[in-house]
């Protein structure tokens, strides 16, 4: 297959114009008409998962995270961004980034994690434009708290969350909301239709949210929030051409 043939595929998973204003989706690295015999994804791209793909022998990375998401001035071999364009390059490696696109898309990361979560009559909780938009919010099951904080920790396959408001197991949720990755900016609105707000990268003065506001804010990394929709996409780009999930681990943060 040749590269616009996989960025046709991705287009009719999370068309780009789902993307943020802000963002920076797509071809990163390479041409359209470059070949594409194997793909890797990953949630990022550093220099570990370059060296795994040049070993791995693929010629296309899709990343969810853009490769290169601010203007760059320079491309020098002596820091960490020259570094790997420098192999990408030499390797004949193409990068395709699917960031804010794929969060909103409506077979996306939130709508993958509300499935999982096992809401019913998902809505989208900021751009709504026909089931497509970032975050969900909708009703499950009852549910006690502590049970719910259980399941997340499950679904996400992470020991620990951060928990902000006021919490005794006697607490039964039945309306929930969730956005991947930072989802801070969405705490008002999620607030308003549930009872409990599942994302990550939450700081402390938001978290002074949850107690303003009387509601519960499930904190559970933005890497975990989002690393779950990399072995969909493997699933999905492997009916056309062989992908695989790479095997680094882009946590940055560890538990001491």
């Amino acid at each position: 297959m040749r590269v616009q043939e996989i960025l046709n595929l991705l287009e009719n998973l999370a068309p780009i114009s789902l993307a943020e204003n802000w963002d920076n989706v797509g071809l990163i690295i390479g041409e359209n008409d470059d070949e594409v015999n194997k793909i890797l994804c990953a949630l990022d791209l550093n220099e570990e998962v370059c060296d795994e793909a040049i070993f791995e022998k693929v010629n296309c990375i899709v990343t969810h995270h853009p490769f290169l998401f601010t203007p760059i001035k320079n491309i020098t071999y002596d820091n960490a961004k020259g570094k790997i364009i420098k192999k990408l390059i030499k390797n004949d490696i193409s990068v395709v980034s699917m960031h804010t696109n794929l969060d909103s898309a409506k077979e996306g990361i939130n709508e993958f994690i509300a499935k999982k979560l096992d809401i019913t009559n998902s809505c989208v909780l900021h751009n709504n434009e026909m089931k497509e938009g970032l975050g969900r919010f909708g009703e499950i099951a009852p549910i006690q708290i502590n049970d719910l904080i259980n399941k997340v920790k499950f679904i996400f396959n992470v020991d620990y969350v951060r928990v902000a408001g006021k919490i005794n197991n006697n607490i039964i949720i039945s309306k929930i909301a969730v956005c991947s990755g930072d989802g801070s900016s969405l705490i008002d609105k999620a607030s308003d239709v549930a009872q409990v707000y599942i994302t990550g990268d939450i700081k402390f003065h938001d978290a002074q949210k949850a107690y303003e506001r009387e509601f519960i804010i499930i904190d559970a990394g933005h890497y975990a929030s989002e690393q779950v929709i990399i072995p969909i996409l493997v699933e999905y780009l492997n009916k056309c051409v062989p992908s695989i999930s790479s095997k680094v681990e882009g946590e940055v943060f560890k538990l001491m």
